[in-house]
């Protein structure tokens, strides 16, 4: 699977605590059925497949990097007994699996992604504070001698995000702590619109900051970062066209999702 399908690839997150009204968002809510990178013939194509609410197969299409046409990769995602997200993976096996654990309070614990089971690549734990995700820890995995013995494999901390949100449900805050000291704080504005991806989460395990948003009730318009030690500051706006129920069509940031379809109930 190619690194640009993985970074842009957004899945399932469940909260165990929600208000009437999320709840009733989340009842009346659209699901993203489909969009492009591109609108040309060198973007790509996500098509998505649904079980009721559960997102169960991603299908991207995209050119062939030996420019022998397109080629088509096919993510299949699982559940477990309690219909809470439990693996991602390709059937074809070029991508690496991610395999979900929960604790006992039901929220996300950690999730994991190998090369090949079963070995690891990287980890993510997640910690929870009123039912919201406080705080993301990303590790990676060194290899010191022979890749298949798992005795070889060690966890290295690699970075933390710290979140604070509004009243409304919305990111507007991150600390970014790269290890050993980079800091990069980051603060969000946004829109009274609903967020399609509220739902859901990348698939890189909330490692990156660039899309802690997606977690936000409404779309984000604005971020605005502060690179601590070297005091620079760099803002980045996002507009936005909506459909006649309020969801956007084009997503945020960069604006590489395009086209944006929608399945409503």
């Amino acid at each position: 699977m190619k690194s640009a399908f993985v970074l842009l690839l957004l899945i399932s997150l469940f909260s165990c605590q929600k208000s009437t009204v999320e709840k009733q968002q989340e009842q009346d809510a659209c699901l993203i059925s489909s969009y492009v990178t591109d609108t040309t013939s060198g973007g790509y194509h996500y098509n998505f497949k649904y079980d009721g609410k559960k997102l169960v197969e991603i299908r991207a299409s995209h050119p062939d990097p030996f420019g022998f046409g397109r080629v088509e990769d096919v993510m299949n995602i699982s559940y477990n007994a309690d219909n809470k997200l439990n693996s991602i993976g390709n059937a074809s096996g070029e991508n690496p699996a991610t395999r979900f654990n929960y604790g006992a309070d039901g929220n996300l614990s950690t999730k994991i992604s190998y090369s090949r089971m079963p070995f690891p690549m990287s980890k993510t734990e997640f910690e929870w504070k009123d039912g919201r995700i406080s705080r993301v820890k990303r590790s990676d995995y060194e290899v010191k001698g022979s890749p298949d013995k798992i005795e070889n494999y060690t966890e290295k901390l690699t970075l933390v995000l710290d979140l604070e949100y509004d009243e409304k449900g919305n990111v507007i805050y991150v600390k970014r702590t790269a290890y050993p000291d980079i800091v990069t704080e980051i603060r969000y504005d946004y829109d009274s619109h609903p967020n399609p991806n509220k739902t859901w989460h990348e698939l890189q395990g909330g490692s990156s900051s660039e899309f802690m948003y997606l977690l936000s009730t409404n779309n984000m318009t604005r971020a605005s970062y502060l690179f601590v030690k070297e005091q620079f500051r760099e803002v980045h706006d996002s507009h936005y066209q909506y459909n006649d129920k309020s969801y956007p069509l084009n997503g945020a940031f960069n604006n590489r999702m395009l086209e944006i379809q929608y399945q409503c109930r």
